[in-house]
């Protein structure tokens, strides 16, 4: 009896220690989360409806049980509780996306405009930046204030990004079938212009003054993609990696390549 106590002794301590282990526990501002599912329209299950702006004869075909579909995700980066979001509407349709900013601890949820057609990003001074449906670049506030529009120029301005300070902007545009990449200043004044990056499609701020991008050889095979960076500063392109595809009768082959820089 003696010898089965002691043997119990090492599960009981065991037992103990597994309770003062940390707990993981939900975010208190994430309780709730919830009340933000959408309430579903009073619709058939299933609908069709004319596309009528479809060149060619189609249909749209939704369901009840999807009412949006949510795009862009982008966090407040001063406040990870906020986030905004693009919302479209499967019912009605419409030609933009709507975009919302909810705060979890606040329990708010703001629509601030309904204009929205891609791209979004937020900066450390509260400003919301996305591509609307005139495809200019427009920038407003999280609380619906300061509706802004920042392009004037180009028939194409995509994905407008801050950079990490908040105070420049770097963006795509296309201006009578020419693509170009700009940076300008937080009111849309441009500052400069990349021709290194004026196709690519691929691309974040490093810090205030470098952004990495990715840039494809087209019409040369194998096909080669290189991973750089390029430095506003003093306007020089640095090689950080190299990634080469080819292609067999039987499947894709990808090897790399590391190129060390001249910093390396």
């Amino acid at each position: 009896m003696k010898n089965l106590i002691i043997g119990l002794i090492p599960f009981a301590f065991l037992g103990s220690c597994c309770e003062d282990e940390n707990i993981i526990t939900m975010n208190p501002c994430m309780n709730g989360f919830d009340e933000y599912l959408e309430s579903k329209p009073e619709i058939e299950d299933t609908t069709s409806t004319f596309c009528a702006t479809c060149v060619w004869g189609c249909e749209e075909v939704y369901s009840s049980d999807i009412p949006y579909d949510y795009f862009y995700p982008c966090f407040n980066p001063s406040n990870p509780e906020q986030f905004g979001y693009y919302r479209y509407d499967n019912v009605n349709l419409g030609m933009g996306f709507e975009l919302w900013v909810v705060d979890f601890c606040t329990g708010s949820k703001k629509l601030l405009v309904d204009n929205a057609f891609y791209g979004l990003d937020w900066s450390v001074d509260d400003w919301l930046i996305y591509t609307a449906t005139d495809q200019n670049i427009w920038k407003i506030k999280s609380n619906g204030d300061s509706l802004t529009q920042i392009t004037f120029i180009g028939e194409y301005n995509r994905y407008p990004k801050w950079s990490p300070d908040g105070k420049k902007i770097a963006f795509n545009t296309e201006i009578q079938g020419n693509s170009f990449f700009f940076i300008s200043d937080k009111n849309g004044n441009i500052q400069d212009t990349i021709e290194e990056l004026s196709r690519t499609r691929t691309w974040s701020w490093i810090d205030n003054d470098r952004i990495f991008y990715l840039k494809t050889e087209s019409g040369i095979l194998p096909i080669i993609f290189s991973f750089n960076y390029y430095d506003t500063q003093n306007k020089s392109v640095t090689l950080l990696h190299n990634l080469q595809l080819g292609s067999t009768n039987d499947s894709l082959v990808s090897s790399s390549i590391v190129i060390p820089s001249e910093n390396s």
